[in-house]
C-alpha cells in the first residue's frame, strides 16, 4: 500500500502528538517538533534536555550556559515550559528575567503556546486557561477539564501561586512566591543591572539571599526525592565574577556549557584567520551562527569584538559606546576552546 504525502504527515503528526504526553527527553523532542515544526538539535536535547530531566534524581538544580542566538530561552523557557505545564498543571510556575517586561515575554510566549497552537490542543485536550482565575500578566492559570471545576480547585488549595507568573529580578512583588513547579532564571543580567560593580553586588544579593530560598524542599522524602521545585538557570555570563559564579559556587547545581564553536582537525570545519583567533574550528550551529559573523558581532551598546580570556577561552569583550554610561567593561565567555559537557559546577 503507498502513502500520499499527505496521509505520511499525518502518520507522522499522531506519533509526535502520542510520544509527547510521556514526560521524558524523548517526549519532549516530539513536542518540540510538532510545536517548532522542526526537529530538536542534537546538542540540545544531550545537554539540556536529558540534564534538565535527570538534575531531579540528584536534587539538584541546572545552570545553562549558552552562547547568544542559541535559542536557550526558545528551547527551554518557552518551549520546555509549556510541556511541564502540560504534565504538571497543578504546579505553580515563577520566570525571572533581568526586568518584568522580559520576564512577561516569555510567559506571553508560553501563554500562546497554551490558548492558541494545535499542538497543545493535541497534546493536552484536558488542560485550558482559567480565565475566570486570572490570564495576563499577574499570573496565568490553567484547569483540567476532566474532572470537575470544583475538584480541580480542591488539588490546587494549598497553591496561592498562580500556574505561570513572570516577574523582573528587582521587582518587590517577589517577596513570599513558593514555586513548587519551575523556578526559572532567565537572562537575568542586561547592560542595566550590570553597569556598575554595585549593581552587580546587589542581583547577586537579591538572587541567592531572596530568590533561591524559593525552592521548595521536603526533607521528609528520601534523597533525590527531597527538591520539590525545578529549578533553571539561564544565561550568558557577563563577567567571571558575576552572580552566575555565585550561583555555581552554592555547589546546588550542575552545569551544561555550549560553546559556539569548537577546536577540530584539519579540513573538519573552517579555517579562521583572524587578529585573535587563529586554526581550525567548527561551529556548534552553524544554522543560527555563521563564520563570518562570529568575529564582530553588532551590538546595541558598542562592538564586540574578540578578546583571548585568561584560560584559554575566548571571550567578547565589549566596547562601549559614547552614549553608554557603563562603569566596568563587560565581558561575555563563550567557551570557545572547550566543548560542552556536564558537570557540577565548582
Amino acid at each position: 500500500m503507498e502513502y500520499t504525502l499527505e496521509q505520511i504527515d499525518e502518520i507522522r503528526r499522531e506519533a509526535l502528538v502520542e510520544a509527547s504526553r510521556e514526560f521524558s527527553p524523548q517526549g519532549f523532542e516530539s513536542w518540540y517538533e510538532r510545536v517548532q515544526g522542526n526537529r530538536l538539535p542534537q546538542y540540545q536535547l544531550d545537554e539540556w534536555i536529558v540534564p534538565l530531566h535527570e538534575m531531579k534524581q540528584t536534587d539538584l538544580g541546572i545552570m545553562i550556559e549558552a552562547f547568544r542566538g542559541s535559542w536557550k530561552t526558545t528551547t527551554v523557557s518557552i518551549t520546555w515550559g509549556a510541556f511541564f505545564i502540560g504534565h504538571h498543571p497543578e504546579k505553580a510556575n515563577l520566570v525571572i528575567s533581568s526586568s518584568g517586561d522580559n520576564a512577561n515575554a516569555v510567559t506571553e510566549a508560553i501563554k500562546n503556546i497554551i490558548e492558541f497552537t494545535d499542538a497543545w490542543k493535541e497534546c493536552f485536550p484536558n488542560i485550558v486557561p482559567d480565565k475566570k482565575r486570572g490570564w495576563g500578566e499577574k499570573g496565568y492559570e490553567v484547569m483540567r477539564t476532566d474532572m470537575s471545576y470544583e475538584d480541580w480547585r480542591g488539588i490546587n488549595t494549598k497553591r496561592k501561586d498562580p500556574t505561570l507568573l513572570g516577574l523582573g529580578v528587582e521587582s518587590k512583588t517577589l517577596i513570599g512566591k513558593h514555586p513548587d513547579g519551575l523556578l526559572l532564571l532567565d537572562d537575568i543580567l542586561d547592560e542595566d543591572n550590570t553597569a556598575s560593580v554595585r549593581q552587580m553586588s546587589g542581583i547577586a544579593t537579591k538572587v541567592t539571599g531572596t530568590i533561591l530560598p524559593f525552592i521548595v524542599e521536603d526533607d521528609t522524602k528520601p534523597k533525590g526525592q527531597q527538591v520539590i521545585t525545578w529549578t533553571i538557570i539561564i544565561g550568558t555570563p557577563w563577567q567571571e565574577d558575576d552572580v552566575y559564579q555565585d550561583i555555581k559556587d552554592t555547589g546546588e547545581f550542575i552545569c551544561s556549557k555550549i560553546p559556539i564553536m569548537v577546536e577540530c582537525e584539519e579540513g573538519e570545519g573552517t579555517f579562521i584567520d583572524h587578529e585573535k583567533l587563529h586554526g581550525w574550528y567548527k561551529l556548534t550551529d552553524p544554522k543560527k551562527h555563521s563564520i563570518k559573523r562570529t568575529p564582530a558581532v553588532l551590538h546595541d551598546a558598542g562592538r564586540w569584538v574578540f578578546n583571548p580570556g585568561e584560560r584559554g577561552d575566548l571571550e567578547w569583550k565589549r566596547e562601549p559606546s559614547q552614549t553608554s554610561d557603563a562603569t566596568i567593561r563587560i565581558c561575555t565567555r563563550l567557551f570557545v576552546h572547550t566543548a560542552g559537557k556536564l558537570c557540577r559546577c565548582q
